[in-house]
C-alpha cells in the first residue's frame, strides 16, 4: 500500500516510513502533542467566540445552534455548556433559555444518551436551582416525552413508538429534577452582592449540587431497592387490546424502583437499569410495561372485583394507565400495597453526600477525560448484587438505607410540596376537561364545569404557569362563579376558566412598589434557606433598588413570608420587604473574568477568550431600544442582522456551524424595510399631529361598537370592572383577572413549537424595523394529551363575527361600523389590518399552514387578524395528500375589500410588506432551520410523523428561496399575493367547512 498517496488523498500528516531504510534513517513527519493541543484550543476559542457579542453578552440563539451543530463532539458540547452555566443567572440569558427550552430539553433527552456526557443535564439542574418555574416547565416536557416512549399505552395496547432507553432516561431526568427541587439552591449568603468571585462561588456550588444528583442517580435507585419489593404478581389487561388477544391473567415479574413500578416478562439476575442501559434485551428481561406512581392511586377492596372471585386483588390507577393485579398470598398483598402507597406519596429519595462516597456505585465513578461518569453504574461484583437482593437481614438493610438517605428539612419539604401542589393543581384543571368530554349530553357540560371548578382546591401559593420566570408573579386567590365556559366539540371539551389574582410587589420608596417576578418570588418563598442554614436578613441588601435596609428584623420578615405562604386574607397585601436579594445578576460572565478552574472537574485549562473581536456576534443598538423595537431583556431571543455586503444574495455556507453567515450591522446602519415614502397617504397617519386622538368621546364610542360586534358587548376592561365590583379582594393592590383555556385529549406540543417560530419571526421583523405584526400567545403542554392556552382577550373568530346578528355583511362594512366612514381612525384600523395580514401571510407561507377556515382565524378590537390552531403545518393537511388549500396563504375577497381593492395604495403597501418579510426571514434561515432540525429529531409531532421530517425540512428550505436575490424574492412575493387572492382552493375549502361544520366562509 502506498502510504504517501493515501495520506495525500486524506490531506493528513502521518508518520511516513521507508521500508528499505534502516531504523536510524526513518523519516517521521508528525504533529507534536503541543501542536494538537494548540489546534484544539484554537478551535474551541473560535467556536466559543461565536457565543458572545462584543460586549460579552451570551446569545442563546447561537448557543442552541452551536450545541446542535457540534452534537457529535462531546468536548465541544461540554465547553459550550460551561459558558451557558456560567451565565445562567443573568436575566437576559435566562429569558433565552426559557425560549429555547423545548429544544434544549429535546437534546437533553436524546443527545446525552448518545454521547455519554452529562453536560446538558448538569445545565438543566443548575437552571432548576435558579428558577422553580423552569423546573416545572422541564417537568412537563419530560412527562410528555415519557408518555411517548412508554412500553404500553394508557388503554392497554402496545406502544408502537416504545423505546426503553429513552423511557428510562426520561424517568431518571424526572427523578433528578425532583431531587434538585427538594435540595434547593445553595445558600448565597449575599454572594450576588459581594462581587464576582463570590458570584462564581455560588455558581460552582450549584454545579456541585447538580453533579452530586447526577453522579448518585444509580445510588438512589439501588438504595431504594434494598427495601422495595420485587417478585411475581398476576396481571390482567384493563381493556382488550386491538386485534386478537386472550384476555387472561398473566404471571409477570414486578420491581418497585424509586417510585416507578416495572413489569418484566421473567425475573432477571441483573439490575433492571443495567438491562435497559446496555439494551440486554434477552427474553427473560424484556420490559413489558411500567407505571410512574406519582399521581397514582392504590385501591385494595376485596369486593371490588367479581364478588371475591379472585383473592389478594388490588388496582393501580394512574394517568399512564390502570393496572389490575393480584398477589400470591395475603402477606405479599399487604407488602405490595403498603410499599406502593408509600411510594405514591413519598418525596424523592435523597442521598447523604457525606455517605454516598461509600456506596458500591460510587467506587466505580470516576472522572475520565474530564467528564462525569455514566449514569448507570455497575456493581463492583456479583456479591454486591446478591447482598442487595438476598432475603432476610431486614434490620441491617433498613439501617443501611437510613445511613445513605437524607432527611428533608422543613424548607425542603415546603419547597417540594409547592412543586407537587402546582403540578396537581394544573392536572386537576385538565382532568376536568377529560371528565366533561365523556358526558353524553353536551348541554350538561357547562353546569358540570361550574360544579367541578368550585371543588378545585387552590394551593396556598399557586399561579398560572403560562409565563416566563422574569414575568410578574400573580398569585391565584379564587375562581369566581359563573365566569367559565365549556366548549362543545366532537372529540374534546376545552374549558375557559377565569381566576382572580394578586400581583406581588416589593416595597420601596415609591408608594406603588415594584412588581416581583416569578423566579424571585418563588426563590424568596422557598429557596432562601440552604440546608442547615438561615438567611441573614440583617446584612442582606436590596439589589432591586440599590439601597440597604439595615434595620430589618428576622422575625418580622419571617412573619411576612408566612403571610404570603399561608392562605389568609392578610397575605393579599402582596408586598415583600426590600431587604430580600434579587437573584438576577446584572453583569455578564465575560465581563467578570471568571476563574479558569470554575468548572473543575471537567474544565482544566480553558480561559475566557477575547470577545472584543468575536465574529458572527450580535449587537442590540441603543436606537432600537429607544425606538421601542425591542428590549434588553428580550435581546437573547432576537436574531442578528446581516452585513450590507450580503443584501443581494444570502450565503449559507456557514450554516453547518450553526451561526448566521454575516456579521451584524453596526449601530445606525440598519436597513429600513417597509418604508412609507412611496405611500404618502399612509405616511401621513404616522405624523404626530395626525396621530392624536380626535376626542375621548369618539374613542369611547369606537370601543363600545367594537365590543358590541366582537366581544358580545363586553370587552375585557368591562369584564374586569364588573368582577371588581363583586370581589371582596378587589381593593387589594395588584388585584386582577387572568383567563386560560384548559384542554385534554389534545397534544399541544406541535402548537408550542409553531408558536415559538411565530415569536421568533416577530423578533426578526422588529429587528429589521418592519411593520409586519404577529400576536404570539402562550401555550403550555403539560403531558402528551393535556395543556393550557392563553386566552386572546377582546378577540373573536371571523366565523363568530359573521354569525353575530349585528354583523353588517362584510369585513369592510364591519370596519366602517366600528370606526366610522371616511375617518382617520378607519384608515389607521385598515393599516393595522394590513400589517397583521402581511405578517401572517409570510408565516403561513413559510410554515405551510393548512386548515385555515374562519374558525381558526381571529380578529381583535383593534382590527388585527390572529391565526390560531396549528394542528396542520408544514404541508400536512386534514385530507392527507389531497388538499384543496393550494394557495400560498389565505387572501379572501373579504380581506382585499378591507384593503381597498387590488389597485389601492394600502394593497400595494401590503404587497411590499410581504416581500420585505420574506427577505428578512431568509436572513435568519440558519436559526429557523436549526430549530426545525432539532425538533424533528426523534419527534412524535404529527407534521413529522411517518418519516415526513426530511420532507418537511426540504419544503421549508424551498419556501425560503435561499439561492434567490432579494429583488427576485419581492417579485415572487407579488406573484404569490396575486395567486392567493380569491384562490379557487381557498373558496372551495371554505364552502366545504360551511357544509360539513357550519363554519361561515
Amino acid at each position: 500500500m502506498d502510504l504517501n498517496k493515501k495520506d495525500s488523498q486524506k490531506n493528513l500528516k502521518m508518520p511516513i516510513f521507508d521500508r528499505n531504510a534502516s531504523v536510524d534513517s526513518i523519516q517521521v513527519d508528525e504533529i507534536s502533542v503541543a501542536q494538537i493541543e494548540q489546534a484544539q484550543t484554537a478551535k474551541i476559542k473560535n467556536i466559543l467566540g461565536k457565543l458572545f457579542d462584543p460586549n460579552g453578552n451570551l446569545d442563546m440563539r447561537n448557543v442552541t445552534t452551536l450545541i446542535w451543530a457540534n452534537r457529535s463532539d462531546k468536548t465541544m458540547v461540554q465547553k459550550i455548556t460551561e459558558q451557558l452555566i456560567a451565565n445562567s443567572n443573568e436575566r437576559t440569558v435566562f429569558n433565552g433559555v426559557e425560549f429555547y427550552l423545548p429544544q434544549l430539553a429535546h437534546m437533553i433527552i436524546h443527545l446525552d444518551v448518545d454521547i455519554t456526557s452529562t453536560a446538558l443535564e448538569q445545565f438543566s439542574l443548575v437552571i432548576c436551582q435558579q428558577s422553580l418555574h423552569v423546573a416545572l416547565q422541564l417537568n412537563w416536557i419530560l412527562v410528555a416525552a415519557l408518555e411517548d416512549y412508554q412500553p404500553e399505552l394508557s388503554d392497554g395496547n402496545k406502544n408502537p413508538k416504545a423505546n426503553s432507553t429513552y423511557f428510562k432516561r426520561c424517568i431518571e431526568l424526572l427523578q433528578n429534577v425532583e431531587r434538585i427541587v427538594a435540595l434547593g439552591s445553595p445558600s448565597d449568603d449575599g454572594m450576588l452582592q459581594k462581587g464576582p468571585n463570590k458570584q462564581w462561588e455560588l455558581i460552582k456550588l450549584k454545579l456541585d449540587r447538580a453533579n452530586c444528583v447526577i453522579t448518585n442517580a444509580s445510588v438512589h435507585s439501588q438504595t431504594s431497592n434494598r427495601t422495595s419489593p420485587r417478585g411475581f404478581l398476576w396481571h390482567k389487561q384493563w381493556t382488550h387490546r386491538k386485534g386478537i388477544h386472550n384476555h387472561r391473567w398473566i404471571k409477570r415479574w414486578f420491581s418497585l424502583e424509586d417510585r416507578v413500578l416495572y413489569c418484566y416478562r421473567e425475573p432477571h439476575d441483573v439490575d433492571p437499569s443495567q438491562a435497559l442501559c446496555f439494551k440486554l434485551c434477552r427474553k427473560n428481561i424484556l420490559l413489558k410495561r411500567a407505571i410512574v406512581l406519582h399521581h397514582a392511586t392504590i385501591q385494595h377492596d376485596p369486593a371490588a372485583y367479581k364478588n371475591f372471585k379472585y383473592e389478594f386483588y388490588f388496582t393501580i390507577t394512574s394517568p399512564m394507565g390502570n393496572w389490575r393485579l393480584r398477589a400470591e398470598s395475603e402477606a405479599k398483598l399487604n407488602m405490595w400495597v403498603k410499599a406502593l402507597k408509600k411510594a405514591c406519596d413519598a418525596p424523592p429519595l435523597l442521598i447523604n453526600e457525606k455517605n454516598s462516597s461509600n456506596s458500591a456505585s460510587e467506587k466505580k465513578s470516576s472522572l475520565e477525560d474530564g467528564f462525569l461518569p455514566m449514569r448507570f453504574s455497575q456493581m463492583d461484583n456479583d456479591d454486591d448484587l446478591e447482598k442487595i437482593t438476598e432475603e432476610g437481614n431486614d434490620d441491617k438493610k433498613e439501617k443501611d438505607v437510613q445511613n445513605m438517605s437524607l432527611e428533608l428539612d422543613k424548607t425542603q419539604i415546603e419547597r417540594y410540596q409547592f412543586f407537587n401542589s402546582e403540578r396537581e393543581f394544573v392536572r386537576n384543571l385538565t382532568d376536568i376537561c377529560e371528565e366533561l368530554r365523556f358526558l353524553p349530553d353536551r348541554d350538561d357540560r357547562g353546569p358540570m364545569l361550574e360544579k367541578r371548578l368550585q371543588e378545585v382546591v387552590i394551593p396556598p401559593v399557586s399561579y398560572l404557569p403560562l409565563v416566563k420566570s422574569t414575568d410578574r408573579f400573580k398569585k391565584i386567590i379564587q375562581i369566581p362563579r359563573n365566569e367559565s365556559r365549556a366548549f362543545s366539540t366532537k372529540a374534546r371539551c376545552p374549558a375557559l376558566v377565569t381566576f382572580e389574582t394578586i400581583s406581588q410587589h416589593v416595597e420601596n420608596h415609591d408608594s406603588n412598589g415594584s412588581a416581583l417576578d416569578v423566579a424571585n418570588f418563588l426563590h424568596w418563598n422557598y429557596m432562601l434557606h440552604g440546608q442547615g442554614s438561615r438567611l441573614d436578613l440583617e446584612t442582606s441588601t436590596a439589589a432591586l433598588h440599590g439601597f440597604h435596609e439595615s434595620n430589618a428584623k428576622m422575625d418580622e420578615m419571617e412573619d411576612e413570608i408566612e403571610m404570603l405562604v399561608e392562605d389568609r386574607p392578610k397575605a393579599f397585601s402582596g408586598f415583600f420587604s426590600p431587604s430580600l436579594k434579587n437573584i438576577w445578576r446584572k453583569d455578564n460572565a465575560t465581563a467578570l473574568n471568571f476563574p479558569s478552574d470554575l468548572f473543575s472537574p471537567f474544565s482544566k485549562s480553558f480561559k475566557t477568550p477575547n470577545f472584543k473581536f468575536a465574529k458572527f456576534s450580535r449587537r442590540f443598538s441603543k436606537n432600537d431600544l429607544e425606538a421601542g423595537k425591542g428590549s434588553a431583556e428580550d435581546s437573547a431571543l432576537t436574531p442578528t442582522k446581516h452585513n450590507a455586503r450580503q443584501q443581494h444574495r444570502v450565503n449559507f455556507e456557514e450554516k453547518d456551524q450553526g451561526i448566521e453567515p454575516s456579521i451584524i450591522h453596526q449601530a445606525g446602519e440598519a436597513t429600513h424595510y417597509g418604508s412609507l415614502e412611496n405611500f404618502p397617504s399612509l405616511k401621513k397617519l404616522e405624523n404626530t399631529a395626525d396621530n392624536r386622538p380626535e376626542n375621548s368621546q369618539e374613542l369611547e364610542n369606537i370601543r363600545k361598537r367594537a365590543a358590541l360586534l366582537i366581544c358580545n358587548g363586553e370587552s375585557l376592561s368591562d369584564k374586569v370592572e364588573r368582577l371588581r365590583r363583586g370581589s371582596k379582594n378587589s381593593s387589594v393592590k395588584g388585584w386582577g383577572i387572568e383567563r386560560v383555556i384548559s384542554k385534554s385529549n389534545d397534544d399541544l406540543r406541535q402548537e408550542v413549537f409553531i408558536m415559538q417560530l411565530i415569536s421568533f419571526y416577530l423578533e426578526v421583523f422588529r429587528k429589521e424595523k418592519l411593520d409586519l405584526w404577529l400576536q404570539p400567545y402562550r401555550i403550555l403542554s403539560t403531558s402528551k394529551n393535556t395543556g393550557l392556552i392563553q386566552v386572546l382577550d377582546d378577540s373573536a373568530s371571523i366565523h363568530g363575527l359573521k354569525k353575530d346578528p349585528n354583523y353588517p355583511g362584510s369585513l369592510s362594512r364591519s370596519f366602517e361600523f366600528i370606526y366610522g366612514k371616511d375617518s382617520t381612525n378607519l384608515e389607521r384600523a385598515k393599516k393595522r389590518f394590513a400589517q397583521s395580514l402581511a405578517g401572517y401571510s409570510v408565516v403561513s407561507y413559510l410554515l405551510a399552514f393548512k386548515d385555515r377556515h374562519n374558525g381558526n382565524i381571529m380578529i381583535n378590537m383593534e382590527g388585527r387578524i390572529i391565526h390560531i390552531d396549528f394542528g396542520f403545518v408544514f404541508g400536512q393537511a386534514p385530507g392527507g395528500r389531497f388538499s384543496m388549500e393550494r394557495a400560498p396563504f389565505k387572501l379572501t375577497k373579504d380581506y382585499v375589500g378591507v384593503l381597498g381593492g387590488p389597485d389601492s395604495e394600502l394593497f400595494k403597501y401590503y404587497e411590499e410588506m410581504v416581500g420585505d418579510g420574506l427577505n428578512a426571514a431568509r436572513k435568519y434561515a440558519a436559526v429557523s432551520l436549526t430549530l426545525l432540525e432539532i425538533t424533528m429529531f426523534q419527534s412524535e409531532f404529527p407534521c413529522f410523523a411517518h418519516g415526513n421530517g426530511p420532507k418537511a425540512l426540504e419544503g421549508f428550505k424551498r419556501r425560503l428561496m435561499l439561492g434567490m436575490e432579494e429583488g427576485r424574492v419581492k417579485e415572487k412575493a407579488r406573484e404569490m399575493v396575486r395567486r392567493s387572492s380569491s384562490h379557487w382552493g381557498t373558496v372551495l375549502y371554505d364552502k366545504f367547512q360551511l357544509h360539513s361544520n357550519g363554519i361561515k366562509p
